[in-house]
């Protein structure tokens, strides 16, 4: 499967690049060893995308490359400077380790704006969601923790939830049949050598917690892992019944557990 293209093979260099005063500063401080880093330093953002991850190991690596006389300390003191003159946010690199800016993220989504989709995490994000809509239709703002998978499609201004009580009080075959549905093919797996899911973040675990609120979705995900222990060979039923779709067999579990556990407090 073919993943989402985040970087560019080039970006837009303006003829007056040199000439903002920001460059200046790192020109009459570094000399060409400043331009050099601070353009090198572009480069690397635009390949991964709009923003680079940045530590102590990224900066070794990225010296290294440059050449002979390109120190760490000298990298250093040149983002420094960057962040000083308000070239890169320094409150993105202290609460992420990442270096971006807004004009490197306005001047990114304008480059990528015949993508038809490309994946934007809102926390790194300067912009506001109005402006990225206006120079690309395309751009898919998603929280930082979500499970990307190949080929997913997020479009969360598009989706629309119906209410919890509305869901929860559905009769239980059409709960199943609308969960088989809505469940992605594919996305979920259970590890059969290590007894471990994978594929379930929180979001998912959320989302079940509202639709069945009378159990516990951990304990029941923990409740499959001992059962598919006891039943070697299950996996095969999964296939031929639920064509191999974890998601939908996840689903039905937890509805009929939802269902008993209703039942028993009414008998209760």
């Amino acid at each position: 499967m073919s993943k989402h293209k985040s970087g560019l093979d080039y970006f837009s260099f303006d003829i007056d690049f040199f000439n903002d005063e920001k460059i200046e500063f790192i020109s009459a401080k570094f000399g060409i060893k400043g331009e050099i880093i601070t353009i090198k330093l572009l480069c690397k953002i635009y390949r991964n995308g709009y923003y680079l991850k940045w530590g102590d190991d990224e900066c070794l690596l990225f010296s290294n490359k440059i050449g002979e006389g390109i120190t760490v300390e000298l990298v250093n003191e040149i983002i420094k400077e960057l962040f000083k003159r308000d070239f890169f946010n320094q409150g993105m690199f202290e609460k992420y380790q990442i270096l971006t800016s807004r004009g490197i993220q306005k001047r990114y989504l304008e480059a990528i704006k015949r993508r038809k989709e490309v994946i934007i995490y809102k926390e790194y994000f300067l912009l506001n969601n109005q402006n990225a809509d206006i120079i690309s239709q395309n751009v898919n703002i998603i929280p930082l923790n979500a499970d990307i998978l190949p080929q997913s499609k997020v479009k969360e201004s598009k989706v629309k939830e119906r209410s919890i009580k509305e869901v929860q009080n559905q009769p239980f075959k059409e709960l199943i049949t609308e969960g088989k549905k809505k469940e992605p093919a594919n996305n979920i797996e259970f590890d059969f050598e290590l007894w471990s899911w994978h594929g379930i973040d929180q979001n998912i675990k959320d989302r079940w917690a509202k639709i069945f609120p009378n159990i516990d979705v951990e304990i029941e995900l923990n409740k499959i892992r001992v059962f598919f222990k006891k039943h070697p060979g299950h996996e095969q039923i999964i296939k031929e019944k639920f064509n191999n779709n974890y998601a939908i067999y996840i689903f039905d579990w937890l509805a009929r557990e939802e269902v008993y556990s209703k039942e028993k407090k009414k008998g209760d």
